[in-house]
């Protein structure tokens, strides 16, 4: 029998999250898109803002063994800090009508420095046995609307990824618990 979502207690991910600066940034685009495509859907929190790096699960309870090869898997990540652009915004289609998440992409300038970041970071994954799929669109997440929007560019945003962190995103909570962090060298 599988579990029901909602039975979910724990949601670990690696993400990049954005300086207090670059969230301003984003959530300018995102009070824009609203505005120009009369989207109602209730904005994310800024603590939620951030790229998922690698989804590790959702947990009916926190799993520890896991969170502890996860952490070792991480601090053998030795990569440079970069920068990237987000430059596109569009809406991912999905079956709930209500609830098409509408999303900044990266796209341009960045990009592939960001690609080659979350390559180490899934080679050490895959080293300790969590790897688990190998799909990775860079986007943050802005809200949940039922209006789709068409894929558009936005005013490019900046954003210098210094750390990386994985997290317990606690399902139906606005609460994510950081469980380390790990500096990105500077050039």
């Amino acid at each position: 029998m599988a579990i029901r979502p909602d039975k979910f207690t724990d949601r670990l991910v690696f993400a990049l999250r954005p300086d207090a600066a670059t969230i301003a940034r984003i959530e300018a685009a995102r009070d824009r898109l609203r505005a120009e495509q009369g989207m109602l859907g209730q904005p994310l929190d800024a603590a939620d803002l951030q790229i998922t790096l690698y989804h590790l699960g959702d947990f009916v309870r926190f799993p520890q063994e896991l969170a502890d090869k996860a952490i070792a898997a991480a601090a053998s990540v030795s990569a440079p800090a970069f920068e990237f652009t987000l430059d596109q915004a569009t809406s991912f289609k999905r079956r709930a009508v209500k609830h098409q998440p509408c999303v900044l992409l990266a796209g341009g300038e960045g990009l592939e420095a960001l690609k080659a970041f979350h390559g180490q970071l899934a080679a050490a994954l895959k080293a300790a046995d969590l790897y688990r799929y190998a799909t990775f669109t860079p986007h943050v997440t802005l809200l949940n609307d039922a209006i789709a929007v068409e894929q558009q560019a936005i005013e490019p945003i900046s954003w210098a990824a210094t750390e990386f962190v994985l997290m317990n995103s606690l399902p139906g909570k606005t609460e994510q618990v950081v469980l380390g962090h790990w500096p990105l060298q500077a050039h």
